[in-house]
């Protein structure tokens, strides 16, 4: 699956140093942006860098959520709270 699309996150985008967290979940307010996790084909495709990296499960990117990508999906999966 790595390298197919990217995938939507239910966490709000805010920077992070790369080495702060392992799996960061973000503020708890609208920013704008959310997070997009994995990369895709077309993401190494458009990048300036064209590298490897942009097709890596470790991607980590954001953009406004209402807008529409061709290389950005969605899964359902979600914790359920007691």
């Amino acid at each position: 699956m790595s390298g197919n699309v990217a995938e939507w996150c239910y966490d709000w985008y805010s920077y992070i140093q790369a080495s702060e967290e392992k799996n960061p979940t973000g503020p708890d307010y609208e920013t704008g942006n959310k997070i997009i996790r994995g990369g895709s084909y077309k993401q190494a495709e458009i990048s300036e860098g064209n590298t490897v990296d942009d097709c890596l499960v470790t991607y980590r990117n954001y953009n406004n959520p209402a807008e529409k990508y061709s290389n950005v999906g969605f899964r359902i999966a979600r914790t359920v709270k007691n």
